[in-house]
């Protein structure tokens, strides 16, 4: 029995390590590791039993798959046309399997312009053209950079990580290239903005909004409303961007009413938490 378990372990670590999933030396750990569990099995004469300490220390962490590092050329063969190797993308040099979703990203899908590349700078400009399929992000504002990290994480939690694409953000072994380093620093940029809104928005959140034909853009303030949970409601008011004509409408605590870059909706009261814009 053991001589056939051994054998087996033999067997599938040698095949992976041809099949280059593992480092030789991680293969010759495990089966090391492998065998040790079933001589454990058989006690042998004189062998004593280990102590319930060591029974219940913790199993050694598994092996992880190695990242890839594949070329554009290598890339492109997984584009799940018939042939391919599999069904890949490429987004912001980071490579994800996406075979689990070939009815949108293989032939005929609505996305499988973006299989077997990388194409990030259409993930946000949604230019679906030889233009904009790239994976060049120069010029991209920080908001838009959001949404492409916005992007990888969708990915990395819905599908497997391969590894990364030598090329524009990474050079041949796996380390940022200068591109990828610009694009972090309009990346950061973009953070610092979202945190910033994310608090003015816990300060003066987004009103409620609706629209009839009959009665035109009823406004109102909750504790919920703009989707930001709080213990007061307030009223709403147009809140003015310093320097600019745009606005906004936020709610406002009693406070905050005296804030100069707050005004007062036509059709709204004063204290009134629910109103009609406009109406006379």
């Amino acid at each position: 029995m053991f001589g056939r378990v051994a054998l087996a372990v033999v067997i599938t670590a040698v095949i992976a390590w041809q099949l280059e999933f593992y480092k030789w030396e991680d293969i010759s750990a495990a089966i090391t590791r492998n065998l040790n569990n079933v001589i454990g099995h058989s006690e042998e004469p004189g062998q004593q039993e280990g102590s319930k300490e060591e029974a219940k220390a913790p199993l050694p962490p598994q092996v992880e798959q190695p990242q890839r590092l594949l070329t554009k050329e290598e890339l492109a063969q997984y584009n799940g046309k018939e042939g391919s190797k599999g069904l890949y993308l490429a987004l912001f040099g980071q490579v994800f399997d996406v075979g689990k979703g070939a009815r949108h990203y293989g032939p005929g899908g609505g996305y499988e312009f973006f299989a077997g590349c990388d194409a990030t700078r259409a993930f946000v400009t949604g230019e679906f053209n030889d233009e904009g399929l790239v994976d060049d992000v120069e010029g991209l504002s920080p908001q838009q950079m959001i949404e492409v990290e916005t992007w990888v994480n969708f990915y990395k939690k819905e599908y497997v990580p391969v590894g990364k694409l030598i090329g524009r953000h990474y050079d041949a072994s796996g380390a940022p290239t200068d591109a990828f380093k610009r694009a972090e620093l309009v990346l950061e940029e973009g953070r610092k903005e979202k945190e910033k809104e994310a608090e003015f928005n816990r300060k003066y959140p987004p009103c409620n909004s609706s629209w009839t034909q009959k009665d035109g853009t009823k406004i109102w303030c909750s504790d919920k409303s703009g989707g930001i949970v709080r213990k007061w409601a307030g009223v709403p008011r147009r809140y003015f961007t310093p320097g600019s004509s745009n606005w906004r409408c936020v709610c406002v605590q009693e406070r905050d009413l005296d804030n100069p870059h707050m005004r007062l909706f036509n059709g709204c009261g004063p204290k009134d938490a629910s109103c009609y814009m406009d109406r006379k």
